[in-house]
């Protein structure tokens, strides 16, 4: 397994001063199947992309200070359905953005006594419906006055299914 760093040296001797793969192996003492897979890994200046068998499996920003840890909370969202609690204390999730009407809808959440559980539910409910889709559904509770992650899910529900088509009037006469 290769360091940052190590995949920076080889991506820099590559690409910068374009030694070639050989070289490269020689001077970092690294396999040339190594140096290759540094090579053809989407790693840019700002961020990571890491793949397995062509799909991608991660991807994120790159930090550039020291002793800072850089989380993405929407990657520990489904850790939150077993863990609810976590979306108090959990580091990822200190001084996490949401949007305006998410964040309404947290704050009054909080008061309840199941209110991380409900909370948990919505956000699990933006990995498979989109971000867009519960906002739009949480701004439409509020604006009802209520803000219960069922409601949010059944307003979810009635837009992603279309109404029951209306079947026209059978005539009971006979000709």
């Amino acid at each position: 397994m290769l360091t940052v760093d190590a995949i920076a040296k080889i991506r820099r001797a590559f690409f910068v001063e374009k030694k070639p793969i050989k070289a490269i192996c020689r001077e970092l003492k690294r396999s040339r199947k190594a140096v290759r897979k540094a090579i053809r890994s989407e790693a840019t200046e700002y961020r990571y992309v890491i793949r397995q068998d062509g799909t991608i499996v991660g991807e994120h920003a790159r930090s550039f200070g020291r002793d800072r840890t850089v989380y993405d909370p929407w990657h520990y969202v489904p850790v939150l359905t077993r863990k609810p609690g976590a979306l108090r204390n959990g580091a990822p999730f200190k001084n996490w953005m949401l949007p305006a009407s998410l964040e309404r809808v947290r704050q009054k959440l909080r008061g309840s006594n199941d209110g991380d559980r409900q909370m948990v539910a919505i956000l699990a409910a933006a990995l498979s419906d989109g971000l867009p889709a519960v906002e739009a559904a949480c701004t439409e509770a509020l604006s009802q006055g209520v803000h219960s992650s069922s409601v949010i899910l059944n307003i979810l529900a009635r837009k992603k299914d279309p109404p029951p088509a209306v079947s026209p009037a059978i005539n009971s006469r006979r000709a």
